[in-house]
């Protein structure tokens, strides 16, 4: 029955200890009066406000999405790619928190949580995991090597927010400003897509189509080949590697609500935990949903920058000074005004225009603003 409903289950167990038994499946929710579209839901809470996170994830996608819904709850996010880089973050610069990803390169979730608790000052410092995982037993291991909470992914907005709440204190945030609110561009966004629930994923982003929109293309760039990927490294023999790209393949997946894609990746992640030898079919359907996702982004991608090349100086300085604002802030609206600045520059430096913006959507502000600065005395000099 779990199989047939696209989901998985499996059993843990230890000689004298016991037995559990797990399952997970996608179920849709339930409405209640209580639920209908009229009720007002409850913002963030409110110890959320100016907390400083640390968010350790290695999936560019995943960074987004947990670093746009950390600063909607006027939170300021910074993020490491890997547990070693997390490690020397934190030896740097104090934070209130870490939202700690459990499968990365270099160094994982558990090996950066045991690094942590051995740093005196960092002791105390509450440690969340995100994990993908149901099982039992690899949630008893997020709390052994020292982590405090774990919130399940794909990213559930209010149970970030609740286990977060439940770890900063109230004392520290009183008083603590809102996060500037800026108002954001009309954008063009399908109502249905092949193979993804859009409404279930701008629910997730607190209905942000901007933000939506740009990480179904940043998917369909950086994974248009995941399948393929998997596929050989699946031919060469190599399973460990298989399993992490299906894991990471699965997370990005969960998190855009592209649920046929999300599922069958479930499929093949548990034939490839339990050592089966022919996992074909799972193969099959990976593949053939991974095709129908990147083919159904297709209408979303930008059309080439048109116009004479023949730049509106004057809107451009203008627009210039607000994204410098924006980024000097940490503010990822900065990515809105990109797309003015792109409009004003009627087609002329897309080199620029391409760089800055792998900087913005990156989190990369620092570097993003210095590159502006430069970009803005090529202007003035010409």
């Amino acid at each position: 029955l779990v199989d047939l409903m696209g989901g998985q289950i499996g059993v843990d167990s230890e000689p004298d200890k016991g037995s559990t038994f797990w399952f997970q499946v996608l179920l849709a929710r339930a409405v209640t009066r209580d639920e209908s579209a009229s009720a007002i839901k409850p913002g963030p809470p409110s110890n959320l406000r100016g907390a400083h996170v640390l968010l350790v994830e290695d999936n560019e996608i995943n960074q987004q999405v947990a670093a746009e819904l950390l600063q909607s709850a006027g939170m300021v996010a910074d993020i490491a790619s890997n547990g070693l880089e997390g490690l020397q973050m934190l030896r740097n610069k104090r934070y209130d928190a870490v939202l700690m990803d459990m499968q990365m390169p270099v160094m994982d979730g558990l090996q950066a949580t045991q690094a942590i608790r051995e740093v005196d000052t960092l002791k105390s410092l509450p440690i969340i995991a995100m994990t993908a995982s149901v099982m039992q037993g690899d949630r008893d291991r997020c709390i052994q090597a020292g982590m405090n909470d774990y919130i399940s992914k794909p990213i559930n907005v209010d149970q970030m927010f609740a286990t977060l709440a439940r770890w900063l204190p109230q004392r520290r945030l009183e008083g603590a400003p809102p996060a500037a609110v800026h108002a954001a561009p009309p954008v063009e966004m399908p109502e249905t897509l092949d193979g993804f629930d859009v409404a279930g994923g701008l629910k997730r982003l607190s209905g942000d189509r901007a933000l939506y929109r740009r990480l179904l293309l940043q998917f369909r760039e950086h994974s248009g080949n995941a399948a393929a990927q998997i596929a050989q490294a699946l031919a060469a023999g190599d399973r460990s590697a298989a399993r992490s790209a299906v894991h990471t393949l699965k997370g990005v997946a969960g998190n855009l609500s592209a649920n046929m894609l999300y599922k069958a990746t479930q499929k093949l992640e548990v034939a490839l935990r339990k050592g089966d030898d022919n996992f074909s079919a799972e193969l099959a359907e990976l593949t053939a949903a991974h095709a129908v996702a990147i083919k159904a982004l297709e209408p979303l991608r930008p059309p080439p920058l048109a116009g004479n090349g023949k730049a509106d100086p004057v809107t451009v300085q203008k627009l210039l000074g607000d994204l410098d604002r924006r980024l000097s802030g940490s503010d990822a609206s900065a990515v809105q005004v990109l797309e003015q600045v792109k409009g004003a520059l009627n087609g002329s430096h897309p080199t620029f225009v391409a760089e800055l913006e792998k900087l913005i959507v990156s989190y990369d502000f620092e570097q993003a603003r210095s590159r502006l600065a430069e970009f803005t005395k090529i202007l003035n000099a010409g």
